[in-house]
């Protein structure tokens, strides 16, 4: 079936879908997007000589204009666009459900995509997917411009379903590539940049990054943590700010504010329950924007936690450069050219089987000339009720491996089932000790920064 059948088909199922009762401009009826009458066969309705369904009597989604624009992909995926600002949340919802299950019986139809989008009259909006509009067709009536980053409106719908909506595409944007290519263009405000590492998953990386920019918020220093594991987002657990659904404003993302920090995460713009299947350009992509189309502003300093091992992400960190910043731009100077990423510190545990990857990571980085500003062993020890050190992964495999590969080591961390806890509950720096601990290795971590960019 051509994709122009295909739209005439989804468009003609969704004329068969009533008026909500909570819609404003229409007329009342007993349930949520009641169906008026589904063909069995919409592809073999009959139709006018514009090719679209014979008007019904019966106001529905399509002719009343609830339905903001429609598009159907040559692989079958229809995403609607509803007026949300017609209908409740729980209205909304409901609605999507009724087309979703109504348009699941028209063959072609692969998938189906439904979002919410209001015209607030304030600059402050709300991401949603980026949808191509269709071009005007006296059959199908006029469309409305499309969906990007500076036309979307918010959409009030619980955030799971927000989340669910936007999962093809979770940043809501759309494309950027001369932007993309220029560089990190939105760290150009930031002084230090540094990526969290490690070359094993499960050494406690996230929740050390989570904690270390916590730390350098104590200080007094404007801290950013910017989350680049795409695959197993971890920050919104670690903040508590798992609800929280960032906002556009001028066209730029605004990254959330949790306990002192300004975050962003891919977990904050995803269905928590879906996995991302995405091939390494989109991953590079997703890293990409969320540097250059967050609304970071002036930073002294931005924690990266990457994702374990060495691979898309941390390549596209690599070789990412920042350019000039605003102010070089304003006084016509020359300004700076320099890398994304100021340095990296490696988080490992003591044992040989994590350390193996520990000198394949550090390899890594020297390759893209990234300073390594020092290793950190964690869960370096347990200590018993009487105070005694037990070295459950191994004892001191980390400084060795600092020795051997001539970087600094900062410091032993040791397994607290305290901080366990606090992470689970989201909170950072939970209590005096784990405060302590993160706080000498945040200002050993700056130190090693200031040493390696003494400028």
């Amino acid at each position: 079936m051509s994709t122009k059948s295909l739209m005439l088909s989804v468009r003609a199922a969704l004329q068969t879908i009533s008026l909500p009762s909570s819609d404003k401009s229409g007329p009342n009826s007993d349930r949520i997007g009641e169906i008026t009458d589904v063909p069995s066969d919409t592809n073999g309705a009959e139709r006018g000589p514009s090719g679209s369904l014979p008007s019904s009597t019966t106001p529905n989604i399509i002719t009343s204009g609830l339905v903001e624009n429609l598009t159907v992909s040559p692989s079958g995926v229809a995403k609607i666009i509803l007026s949300s600002n017609r209908l409740s949340p729980l209205h909304l919802k409901e609605l999507a459900a009724t087309i979703e299950a109504t348009l699941a019986r028209v063959d072609g139809v692969a998938r189906t995509v439904v979002a919410g989008s209001s015209r607030p009259s304030d600059d402050t909006t709300t991401a949603t997917g980026p949808f191509e509009a269709t071009p005007s067709d006296p059959a199908k009536g006029p469309q409305p411009p499309s969906l990007t980053a500076e036309t979307s409106g918010s959409m009030p719908t619980p955030a799971s379903s927000r989340r669910a909506n936007l999962h093809a595409n979770p940043l809501g944007l759309s494309s950027k590539r001369k932007r993309i290519e220029a560089g990190a263009t939105g760290l150009s405000q930031t002084d230090v940049v540094i990526a969290v590492a490690s070359g094993k998953g499960g050494v406690g990386k996230s929740t050390f990054a989570a904690n270390l920019a916590a730390a350098m918020a104590a200080k007094g220093l404007s801290t950013g943590l910017l989350d680049a594991d795409i695959y197993g987002p971890s920050l919104p657990t670690l903040l508590a700010a798992g609800d929280q659904l960032p906002q556009l404003k001028d066209g730029r993302i605004q990254p959330i504010k949790a306990q002192g920090i300004l975050a962003m995460s891919i977990g904050n713009l995803i269905d928590p329950k879906k996995a991302l299947a995405w091939r390494g350009p989109m991953v590079m992509g997703a890293v990409r924007q969320m540097i250059n189309d967050v609304d970071w502003g002036p930073l002294d300093v931005l924690i990266v936690d990457t994702p374990p091992g060495t691979g898309d992400a941390h390549l596209t960190l690599g070789q990412m450069r920042r350019g000039t910043s605003p102010s070089d731009a304003a006084e016509n100077t020359e300004g700076e050219d320099r890398p994304a990423l100021d340095g990296a510190v490696i988080v490992s545990t003591p044992q040989e089987l994590a350390l193996a990857d520990v000198r394949r990571g550090v390899e890594f980085f020297r390759k893209l000339s990234i300073p390594i500003f020092g290793i950190v062993e964690n869960m370096a020890y347990f200590e018993t009720q009487d105070g005694t050190p037990e070295y459950i992964f191994g004892q001191g495999g980390a400084e060795k491996a600092a020795q051997s590969l001539d970087v600094p080591f900062l410091g032993a961390l040791p397994l607290l089932p305290t901080l366990r806890e606090a992470s689970d509950k989201g909170i950072l720096l939970a209590d005096e000790t784990i405060e302590t601990h993160f706080a000498k290795l945040a200002h050993q971590i700056l130190a090693s920064a200031q040493k390696k960019n003494p400028n």
